[in-house]
């Protein structure tokens, strides 16, 4: 994700959409596939995820803006709510496996909270 930092026009294209959809999906099963365990997975990645929601979310909301409502008819809206939609069933899959909820309201809980809260207030 660093190169997506230095160069988030890279995240604007179709097809790296549609592979983060498709990684984010492979998380999906194989955390509720190794359960607990995946915290260590999950820890590395979980920050860059919630920027990748957020970075989402502001170019749909750009594009609706933009555009129009017809905007959320157009593929590249459509591909990206599906990676906001799965990073959302990423994490609520995690915290469902996750064996220590001390850690998920310490450690995991007020980072994301502010994004989705964001994300439900300007929809």
């Amino acid at each position: 994700m660093s190169r997506a930092k230095q160069q988030p026009q890279i995240l604007r294209e179709m097809e790296v959409i549609r592979k983060l959809a498709s990684i984010l999906k492979i998380n999906v099963k194989s955390c509720s596939s190794v359960g607990p365990g995946f915290i260590s997975q999950i820890a590395r990645i979980y920050l860059d995820l919630l920027n990748l929601y957020k970075f989402y979310n502001t170019e749909i909301t750009n594009e609706i803006a933009n555009k129009g409502a017809e905007a959320t008819r157009h593929a590249i809206v459509k591909e990206m709510r599906i990676v906001k939609r799965e990073t959302l069933k990423f994490i609520t899959t995690f915290f469902g496996v996750a064996a220590e909820s001390a850690i998920i309201i310490q450690n995991f809980l007020p980072p994301l909270l502010p994004s989705v809260l964001e994300d439900y207030k300007n929809s």
